[in-house]
């Protein structure tokens, strides 16, 4: 991830190698979403995210899951470790939208891998993400060490990461990002939106995102149902507190604070999906992502079952990223 932003400055590199390697591990739930055949993306600018899977993270950790509702269903009242203020605004929408990324630009990384960044630090700015990658080379694919259950050594999934292939690659030429390769263990790719110095964005001027997605998940166990993809936001209610150098949280419950998401199977053919803030669910200690105005990062997870996981193939491109005012 360092690499990816060398053009801009040293702490941009910083920013985005802290908030690849901790941005946690958060469990799923799944809501309906707005879908509508589409030909692909268009647009012009670029963005970023943030990273997490459900009971594991690109950092290898793992965390407890939530409920369907949120902390509400445990008798957990929402925490408030302080206001928290974003530094920059989304720029305002043209037509209703405003473009994240159209994936029409690259910046080239020492692995070949193609991410694309946006905006200008320490304003508005981001940049793509994909996990796992190499312990060793930045942005490349895994294969990596395979991982046995060992609760006492604080490994609580099996991950048999050795036959992992899973990349992400920015294509310039088709104006798409390309998931492909076989997954292996907790994968998953995002974008991290942030200004500097607080590590978020104010997004409140818009209700959610769309996307073009299509392509194919296999299925990590025998039911078919877990053939889905998860999309995720981040926002400081549901981010830890007292993390260094990420984005900023208010949530005091460590490893059990959980961002708020939807999951849905991917469509065969190019369709535009629009998801909006009220359609995830299932944060902790926040049930939905209801305060857009510390939004840190958006992501998509593949699906791994934690235990008895089959290795599976998977070749999803994702368009034209936006927010959304409708």
């Amino acid at each position: 991830m360092k690499t990816i932003l060398r053009a801009r400055t040293v702490s941009y590199s910083i920013v985005s190698l802290a908030l690849g390697a901790t941005i946690a591990d958060y469990g799923c739930s799944t809501t309906a979403v707005n879908g509508t055949p589409d030909a692909g993306g268009s647009g012009s600018s670029s963005s970023g995210g943030s990273s997490s899977s459900s009971s594991g993270s690109s950092g290898g950790s793992s965390s407890g899951g939530s409920s369907s509702s949120g902390g509400s269903s445990s008798g957990v009242a929402l925490v408030d470790a302080g206001p928290i203020t974003c530094s920059a605004k989304v720029p305002a929408p043209d037509a209703g939208a405003f473009l994240i990324s159209d994936f029409s630009s690259v910046t080239a990384n020492d692995a070949g891998t193609a991410p694309t960044t946006f905006g200008t630090y320490p304003g508005y700015f981001g940049g793509t993400y994909f996990y796992p990658a190499s312990p060793t080379v930045a942005g490349a694919g895994l294969p990596g060490t395979d991982q046995a259950a060992n609760p006492d050594a604080g490994n609580y999934c099996t991950q048999p990461l050795s036959q992992n292939s899973f990349l992400a690659t920015v294509t310039p030429a088709s104006k798409s990002w390309v998931l492909s390769g076989m997954v292996a263990g907790f994968s998953g790719v995002g974008f991290y939106i942030q200004s500097a110095p607080v590590l978020c964005v104010d997004a409140s001027a818009y209700k959610g995102v769309s996307f073009t997605i299509s392509g194919t998940v296999g299925s990590a166990s025998p039911d078919a149902s877990t053939s889905q993809i998860t999309f995720k936001a981040f926002e400081a209610a549901d981010r830890p507190v007292g993390v260094p150098t990420v984005p900023p949280g208010t949530c005091t419950m460590g490893s059990a604070c959980n961002p708020p998401s939807i999951s849905f199977a991917v469509p065969a053919t190019p369709t535009t999906m629009t998801i909006h803030w009220t359609d995830l669910t299932g944060g902790v200690p926040d049930p939905t992502l209801s305060d857009p105005s510390t939004l840190s990062g958006i992501e998509w997870d593949l699906p791994w079952p934690c235990t008895n996981g089959t290795p599976y193939p998977v070749n999803v491109t994702i368009q034209n990223v936006q927010f959304v005012t409708q």
